[in-house]
């Protein structure tokens, strides 16, 4: 989870960042395609790419130990894959092959002076004949003309690994519901009596891989579009903008995540409690811990989400 969260925080900083930028630019009087600005707006794009991946890939692995940790309980191999060490080693590989895939596409990448900025009469404060220069960032010749690598087949085949998640989420959210659900009769049948209180795990997991289908899916479909669009510059600009409005199911994804656990899942409400009202749960020495304090025991649905 921290590594998915990283991503999303990162990626909708980003879009912050760049609707600042565009706020900026009305002010004429600032040269906002300087090297500086262009070079960080580079780093930033090539940042957000891979973490937005490895988003996207954290999450199958996550449903994907999930359900192993539930359907084989006693398992001791299978329990290991819970441990945290696990965790970072899986988020460094994950991270890894999700770097050098962005930087097949970045590294082609080059920065050109294309102008001269003045500022306008109406500006103040600047020497007479004040200059600075205008940059922009364009892909090598040689990265566009190659026959095998070239920004064509890189995007297309981008376009389908961003794609996966989306096909295989639906079916890990299957597995998992229905490892959970037969968790949850065992735990019933054990307990010799039926709980009470309404599970929205279901709906949770749910609401979640529907969120991230639609996200992951929509910028995959606009990555393929742009490999197939070719040297054909109007539909390469329709779908460089589609590419954009894409981005943000992927924010709004980002946004609505903290949102579903929090509206959805009771466990995820109780930690949010007792880590804003920490000194409530106060353990007093001769007392019982309260209820939802850190000693009580996970239930199974607080082990799955």
């Amino acid at each position: 989870m921290i590594g998915i969260a990283s991503g999303d925080l990162f990626h909708t900083s980003n879009n912050v960042y760049g609707k600042i930028l565009e706020f900026m630019k009305a002010n004429k009087c600032w040269n906002l395609s300087n090297y500086t600005i262009i070079f960080i707006d580079a780093w930033l794009d090539f940042i957000d790419d891979f973490l937005r991946r490895q988003s996207a890939y954290l999450g199958i692995l996550m449903a994907a130990i999930r359900a192993l940790v539930i359907k084989y309980t006693l398992n001791l191999r299978i329990q290991k894959l819970t441990d945290p060490f696990f965790a970072i080693r899986s988020i460094l590989a994950v991270l890894t092959i999700s770097i050098l895939l962005s930087s097949i596409y970045y590294s082609h990448y080059t920065m050109f002076h294309i102008d001269d900025w003045s500022p306008p009469v109406q500006c103040t404060g600047f020497p007479d004949n004040y200059t600075e220069k205008v940059y922009t960032i364009i892909l090598q010749d040689s990265f566009i003309s190659d026959p095998f690598i070239n920004d064509r087949n890189f995007m297309t085949m981008d376009g389908i690994i961003k794609m996966i998640p989306a096909g295989v989420l639906p079916i890990l959210t299957v597995l998992l519901v229905i490892e959970y659900r037969r968790a949850k009769i065992n735990r019933q049948r054990v307990a010799g009596k039926q709980e009470s209180k309404p599970d929205h795990t279901t709906k949770m997991v749910t609401l979640m891989t529907i969120s991230s289908m639609i996200s992951e899916g929509s910028v995959g479909i606009s990555y393929i579009l742009r490999g197939v669009a070719g040297e054909q510059w109007g539909f390469v600009g329709i779908t460089l903008n589609l590419i954009k409005i894409c981005y943000v199911f992927v924010a709004i994804n980002a946004s609505m995540h903290c949102i579903i656990c929090l509206v959805v899942s009771t466990p995820y409400r109780n930690a949010v409690k007792q880590l804003c009202y920490r000194e409530k749960n106060v353990v007093v020495p001769g007392k019982k811990p309260p209820k939802g304090s850190v000693s009580s025991v996970a239930s199974v649905s607080q082990v799955v989400l």
